[in-house]
């Protein structure tokens, strides 16, 4: 549903949606580049990377759980924000 709905909107109702000014679409900036340092990312998600041990089953991980698509991306997620 992503590839048939979403990328067929148009950018200027994206942006409206989005609260930015529609008429100005560089008026924006996303820092996609810049990582905070792991020791903060740890401190605003403390067991993040034991579940990601967990759902990837790396020879560390303390839990078992069994994996699949939406926990690894909402893993993948956590670890973004």
């Amino acid at each position: 549903m992503t590839g048939c709905y979403l990328t067929t909107l148009p950018i200027e109702y994206m942006h409206g949606q989005a609260d930015f000014e529609p008429a100005y679409p560089s008026s924006y900036f996303l820092a996609q580049d810049i990582k905070p340092l792991d020791s903060l990312r740890r401190l605003v998600w403390p067991n993040l990377d034991r579940w990601q041990a967990a759902h990837l089953e790396l020879p560390e991980a303390t839990e078992i759980v069994e994996p699949n698509l939406v926990a690894g991306g909402f893993l993948e997620l956590l670890d973004k924000l």
